[in-house]
């Protein structure tokens, strides 16, 4: 690793800029092959708690449900007719139907990753891993070209993201796990182009790309800070030859990486009507509810700011609206104070970085405070990354004020022991997450066993039909009722289904979730798989022509009495609250009421532990006519 620097002299002058060359970070557009060794070196080292997690999840297979199960049906697309080119199923309806996010770029990233390594759940897993590796390489990369202290900070800033993030969401195949590295990327980028490195221009585009298309709440983070650099240096072009003639040359690449990125976007766009992106068009420009607002927004900003969330490995899962402002509302106070410190010494590159720090956090909250809905964790884990680096340029602040005083000798030896102290952090950080990536357990490992137990059951059953297809003949629709978890197994036992071989679609109620090319009328279909959850099993049990194929009911005899209790305090819960209409009738989803912020906190949490708990399952085949009168559609999350 490249020593700590210490910071030009002059730094002290409060009143004069100091001259770019002096306080320019080193860079080279070349690195030796000694720093190219120690680049690989240091990607490889951050690396090894995504590898031991990867080992770890080998077995037992991971089955995925819902979201992962969708996000593997576009993924095995790739290459073929029905490549997708749109982004992942998302929470926007406009012109009457549900989109997706803004473009299938993560799907064409992984895509050689999964194939070549057998198209399993696994190698799902390997090919996320892998998109976060290659973010980790570029953010790496980045700082060498910066050298100095910048490169301390970043290596101390990836090893506290992949710690606060966790190796089980880094290599879980899900849209807003894989723009949180490449947020790194693209401020770093960002910051880069904005001090004259214009040669990052295309990586800010790509970066940006990466985001945006994975997540529509980066929209205005990266279109925000994309006009910031990019008006800061047509600003300076104006008045330097030099840079005018390198901006066009960077920006000719960058428009062409941008058109790239961009390509299947627009094609949908203008194969489809409506198409995806005017569907978010759509959405955006009639909201069906408000936002949370500014209060609830920077409220929501400063808890999501925590550093602890980072050090202790728990922006994943923790509840965003929980917990202290202090830690984050500290944070501010801190890196404020040193961004105008750095203002006041006149240190360029520093400056630039804390402006750009200062522009993300003042564009996070205005995208935080237009939420809409539920305010789920990850519509802030770009809040926990963002963390890492206002920690490091606070810390690089704090350097350079230290060390403006010491003489030449003094800063040698201070520079050891802080090239020393980020070696040790790091390291200490890195292999922390290593042993915690020990005990790594693929997404809710008890819903992927389910899952698993019923598609065996189920695909043993249609290879005891008749014939020479071993009942493969198909197409088969699958249709799902479950008033748990909104199909959570339903889109698993598709994705499962497909996976082994059989013609398998569902109706058009899911047609934004698998794609349009799965969607299968009940009159195409040659016989129908339908999963049924709790009631809705005595509903089909007995029916003439329907076979049950598979059913599982894992629950304790302490857990069926829970779910009981449980289930009797929840209506009389809704009903005092003067909430009736919320009460779960039939298969209505109990998510419904659990997501609705009008039912008291202790009945939303019984309603998540009825989710837990779960009820029986059941899969039954059956001709289409024989589920045409009571089959309903099924439920799509949103």
């Amino acid at each position: 690793m490249v020593g700590v620097q210490a910071c030009p002299p002059g730094m002290h002058t409060a009143t004069r800029p100091l001259p770019h060359h002096e306080t320019a970070t080193p860079r080279s557009d070349r690195p030796s092959p000694k720093l190219s060794t120690v680049l690989i070196g240091t990607v490889a080292a951050l690396s090894v708690p995504l590898i031991v997690a990867l080992v770890v999840q080998r077995q037992p297979r991971w089955n995925p449900v819902l979201d992962f199960a969708m996000f593997e049906l576009r993924l095995r697309d790739v290459g073929g007719p029905d490549t997708p080119l749109v982004g992942p199923v998302a929470r926007l309806y406009g012109h009457g139907q549900q989109g997706n996010h803004p473009g299938p770029i993560s799907f064409y990233m992984m895509w050689p990753a999964y194939r070549s390594l057998g198209a399993t759940p696994w190698a799902m897993q390997v090919a996320s891993a892998g998109m976060h590796v290659l973010a980790l390489g570029v953010a790496t990369w980045i700082a060498f070209r910066r050298g100095g202290a910048a490169l301390a900070l970043v290596i101390v800033a990836l090893a506290l993201v992949v710690r606060g993030i966790g190796v089980g969401a880094l290599t879980t195949p899900w849209n807003p796990y894989l723009s949180v590295v490449w947020w790194l990327v693209f401020l770093l980028a960002t910051w880069a182009v904005i001090d004259e490195d214009l040669a990052l221009l295309p990586v800010t585009v790509f970066a940006g790309s990466v985001c945006l298309q994975n997540h529509v709440e980066y929209a205005a983070l990266t279109i925000g800070l994309g006009i910031l650099a990019v008006g800061t240096v047509t600003v300076r072009a104006r008045r330097d030859a030099a840079v005018r003639h390198d901006l066009l040359r960077w920006s000719a690449v960058a428009v062409a990486v941008g058109v790239l990125a961009w390509l299947p976007a627009v094609l949908d766009e203008l194969t489809r009507s409506p198409g995806n992106l005017s569907v978010i068009w759509d959405h955006f420009r009639h909201p069906a509810e408000d936002g949370i607002g500014l209060g609830h927004g920077v409220e929501t900003t400063l808890v999501m700011l925590s550093p602890w969330r980072l050090v202790a490995g728990s922006a994943v899962g923790t509840n965003e609206t929980a917990g202290s402002l202090l830690p984050g509302s500290l944070l501010v106070v801190a890196w404020s104070a040193a961004a105008l410190a750095s203002s006041r010494a006149g240190h360029r590159p520093l400056v630039r970085l804390h402006v750009v720090l200062g522009a993300a956090l003042a564009l996070g909250v205005v995208t935080m405070s237009r939420i809409t809905g539920s305010v789920w964790f990850w519509l802030g884990l770009w809040l926990t990354v963002t963390v890492a680096l206002m920690i490091g340029a606070t810390a690089w602040t704090v350097w350079c004020l230290a060390s403006r005083r010491l003489d030449a000798a003094a800063l040698v030896r201070l520079g050891r022991v802080a090239t020393a102290a980020v070696v040790v952090v790091a390291a200490g950080l890195t292999v922390t997450t290593a042993i915690d990536a020990t005990d790594t357990e693929p997404n809710n490992p008890r819903l992927s066993a389910r899952l698993g137990e019923l598609v065996d059951s189920t695909v043993a059953a249609l290879g005891a039909a008749s014939g020479p297809d071993a009942g493969r003949r198909g197409p088969y629709l699958v249709t799902w009722t479950d008033p748990v978890s909104l199909g959570i197994h339903g889109f698993g036992l598709l994705n499962e289904l497909e996976r082994r071989g059989f013609d398998v679609g569902t109706d058009e109620a899911s047609g934004a979730a698998v794609t349009d090319h799965r969607v299968l009328a009940a009159r195409e279909a040659t016989a129908v798989i339908h999963l049924s959850v709790g009631s809705d099993i005595d509903a089909w049990r007995g029916k003439p022509g329907i076979e049950q194929a598979a059913y599982l009911d894992e629950r304790s005899p302490r857990e069926r009495d829970e779910y009981d209790r449980l289930w009797a305090e929840v209506i009389d819960g809704l009903r005092t609250s003067g909430l009736s209409e919320l009460v779960p009738q039939g298969a209505d989803p109990l998510l419904v009421p659990a997501l609705d912020e009008r039912v008291p906190k202790d009945i939303r949490d019984k309603l998540s532990r009825l989710m837990d708990i779960g009820l029986p399952t059941a899969v039954f085949v059956g001709p289409p006519d024989a589920f045409a009168s009571a089959a309903g559609p099924n439920q799509v999350p949103g």
